[in-house]
């Protein structure tokens, strides 16, 4: 499997190339806990992978290329560090989650 950088994994999830499967559970990490990601990459900490299953092409549906089998909570969080915000599912519903943290690296 190929290695993409942050920045491609949060294209390809806004593409819709990347999808979170139904069996996964909601996104449940505070604020705290993405700040801690944050810092833990400003660090340069490991942060642990991202595992993603390639989607066989008879299962797939418009874009969605992979599912996003470990790694979902750090995934959204990396998302919401770059952009603020993520839409999430939920029940399917969609709904956006924002980020309401600062980062102070010293």
């Amino acid at each position: 499997m190929p290695e993409y950088s942050v920045f491609q994994l949060i294209d390809m999830f806004d593409s819709g190339e990347i999808v979170i499967p139904e069996l996964q559970r909601e996104f449940v990490w505070s604020d705290h806990q993405v700040r801690d990601l944050a810092e833990s990459i400003y660090r340069r900490y490991p942060i642990g992978l991202i595992t993603l299953f390639r989607v066989p092409s008879e299962l797939r549906t418009e874009n969605e290329r992979f599912w996003i089998l470990d790694g979902q909570q750090r995934m959204l969080s990396l998302i919401l560090i770059t952009k603020g915000v993520v839409r999430l599912p939920k029940k399917g519903i969609q709904y956006e989650k924002r980020l309401d943290i600062w980062f102070d690296p010293r």
